[in-house]
């Protein structure tokens, strides 16, 4: 069946990308490309019509659809023309922490739900950038927009880390106390989110708390080291990392 759809898309020609989109623009006749939180949701969709269960799965940066019926479960790469990878392939190429597998953050069966949960804060996400350049009404209407749609997020489901990093992110900028706590509740969950032990250094730095600033610099560039080794520089850029952010931990480290 999944290899059905993917060839169904083709035909179709439908498009993946790592681009901001959304559901709609997946579905139009003018768009027809998509990321693959879109892709799943449409596979979840199709396979609810036919009758197959089907659940969303979040890995780092990623999440696709796992197909269940007869005893058999399918991961299904919707960035890979449907090609089925096993979770291990997904551990390694991912670098994921077996602690987070094991507590069921990563690759584990989620309730559909989820899938609004991840939309919301990739939403709050595509905002959170562009608030320094924002004044006045607008940046009120912005912040409004982030704080409601990573709160709603949170009631859906509370264990998506990249909600959470968002949210520490807009907290950190907008000077909210709940920072500190967000980047903690982060890497409690993943503990591989380099971004985040950048982010947890500098808010430490910036609030005099020098020294857990460096211990925060020196653990994101062990992850970073550790993954780099084990997936590849390649794949840790593609996938997990803004190499420019790795460059800064190094630098900031050596002060």
């Amino acid at each position: 069946m999944a290899a059905a759809i993917a060839a169904r898309l083709r035909r179709q020609e439908f498009t993946v990308t790592t681009k901001d989109t959304d559901f709609v623009s997946l579905l139009s006749p003018d768009g027809r490309a998509g990321s693959c939180e879109d892709f799943t949701g449409l596979y979840l969709v199709l396979a609810e019509r036919l009758g197959i269960r089907a659940t969303p799965v979040v890995a780092p940066m990623h999440v696709f659809p796992r197909l269940q019926r007869g005893g058999q479960r399918l991961n299904v790469e919707t960035m890979a023309d449907g090609k089925a990878y096993s979770d291990s392939v997904y551990a390694e190429r991912l670098g994921i922490n077996e602690d987070s597998i094991e507590s069921g953050v990563y690759l584990a069966d989620r309730p559909v739900k989820s899938m609004l949960a991840a939309a919301l804060s990739n939403r709050a996400s595509r905002l959170v950038p562009m608030l320094p350049t924002l004044r006045g009404e607008e940046a009120r209407r912005a912040c409004t927009t982030i704080d409601a749609d990573l709160k709603v997020s949170m009631l859906i489901d509370d264990t998506l880390p990249n909600t959470h990093h968002n949210a520490a992110v807009f907290q950190s900028i907008i000077g909210d106390g709940r920072a500190l706590q967000s980047f903690q509740k982060t890497l409690a969950l993943d503990p591989h989110n380099i971004s985040a032990h950048l982010g947890l250094g500098l808010l430490h730095e910036r609030e005099g708390r020098g020294e857990l600033a460096q211990q925060a610099y020196a653990s994101g560039l062990s992850v970073a080291e550790m993954l780099s080794a084990r997936i590849g520089d390649e794949r840790l850029r593609r996938f997990l990392v803004d190499p420019g952010e790795v460059a800064q931990l190094r630098k900031l480290s050596r002060r």
